[in-house]
């Protein structure tokens, strides 16, 4: 799937789920590979595993991550509350609390980083897609 919606415990929402008081702090799992769309080339897009929390609660909140079948890892991108730094990584499983009205963005540590090609190639195709 394309995405996975998760409760606090790192476990796939239920139907049920979605009434419950936990409804307040949500995770959803972004699957970089479940891109449905293909690039200017025909190629399949595909991207880096994130995964998103969501605490609309007033108090913090203990999350766990989900297990090593999303990642064994993952890196700290965005926390607007400040309490972890950047590029911390978390194991799968690992236990994580989220500040008040917090978003927590983080990326699959597994994930290898995109190379940037300087080829004259990579230029010209560029270039005419911007025209």
């Amino acid at each position: 799937p394309d995405i996975v919606w998760l409760t606090t415990d790192g476990q796939e929402m239920q139907p049920e789920d979605w009434d419950t008081g936990f409804g307040r702090v949500i995770a959803v799992f972004l699957n970089g590979q479940g891109i449905a769309g293909r690039d200017a080339r025909g190629q399949r897009v595909e991207d880096d595993h994130f995964m998103l929390y969501f605490n609309a609660h007033d108090d913090v909140v203990e999350c766990v991550l989900p297990n090593a079948e999303f990642s064994a890892g993952w890196r700290v991108v965005i926390d607007t509350s400040g309490q972890h730094e950047s590029d911390v990584v978390l194991d799968a499983a690992q236990a994580m609390k989220l500040s008040a009205k917090s978003l927590v963005v983080l990326r699959a540590s597994t994930a290898q980083p995109i190379e940037a090609d300087h080829s004259v190639a990579a230029s010209v195709a560029a270039q005419t897609s911007a025209d």
